[in-house]
């Protein structure tokens, strides 16, 4: 039962932030085809300000698609972060021992008191433990996965690299109004220390890459711990909107056996 209310807990979170980078990418799709046939039924080209305005139209339609790609990269890192905290709250909560180490934790004796089980005693340990991981850098991040699960990002994660740059890019869109600062030129060796203040050019492509970056990080993340702890999930289907969470445990969604099983490890 310890595995299938892992499994069961781990699977709603990823479906869950799965299903907001879908719906992300369907916006951000939607909003620029939308931008961009304002644009084309707007222009008169028989009118006598055609050349003029179509300049003007076409700065208009690329400033609006500039303040929408940077949004959307944002929403994408700010799912990332809050997967990875979700995520492994849940795994350190149920999984305890993944928070062996020899760190002191700063609770007093009328603390540890106060609490009303070992689970709930787990439950705050995993918070404080994610709260620490929340705050760290993704080269942190990449480092405490290899020290922790034995996940090395960097050599077995295929999109290590572009989601690595969608991360600092997010970055300097958040603090920096998209211009390269010195700290961004110096994590990626392309880039010279001349282009300082110059501004990263977004596409569409290069969104939908984000999107794609993110959503491949949560089903591998998944996938290395699921096989780590043997449980049964059907990877393939994980995606599979469809499909209702139940049918993953080969249960109909209508059964009393689905809801007593959701009872039982909820």
């Amino acid at each position: 039962m310890e595995n299938k209310k892992l499994t069961y807990h781990l699977v709603s979170i990823v479906r869950l932030y799965l299903y907001e980078l879908q719906e992300i990418y369907y916006y951000q799709e939607d909003t620029h085809k939308f931008f961009t046939k304002t644009y084309s039924i707007n222009l008169d080209k028989d009118g006598p300000w055609y050349e003029i305005f179509k300049d003007m139209d076409k700065r208009s339609l690329a400033k609006r698609d500039d303040q929408l790609f940077k949004m959307i990269i944002v929403s994408c890192l700010s799912i990332f972060e809050a997967f990875n905290k979700d995520f492994f709250k849940i795994l350190y909560s149920l999984r305890p021992e993944n928070l062996k180490r020899k760190a002191k934790v700063d609770l007093n004796f009328e603390e540890l008191i106060e609490f009303s089980s070992m689970e709930v005693l787990f439950e705050e340990l995993a918070m404080r433990e994610v709260d620490q991981f929340g705050r760290l850098s993704i080269d942190q991040i990449a480092k405490e996965l290899e020290k922790k699960h034995k996940i090395n990002l960097t050599k077995d994660f295929k999109k290590w690299k572009p989601l690595r740059e969608n991360y600092y890019r997010r970055n300097i869109i958040v603090h920096n109004r998209g211009k390269m600062s010195k700290d961004y030129i110096e994590k990626f060796e392309d880039n010279q220390v001349n282009n300082i203040g110059k501004e990263l050019d977004l596409s569409f492509d290069y969104v939908e890459g984000c999107i794609s970056n993110v959503w491949d990080y949560i089903k591998f993340i998944l996938k290395k711990l699921g096989v780590k702890y043997k449980l049964k999930i059907d990877y393939q289907k994980i995606d599979d909107f469809d499909l209702p969470l139940s049918f993953l445990f080969g249960m109909d969604p209508r059964s009393p056996e689905w809801d007593s099983f959701k009872k039982e490890i909820e």
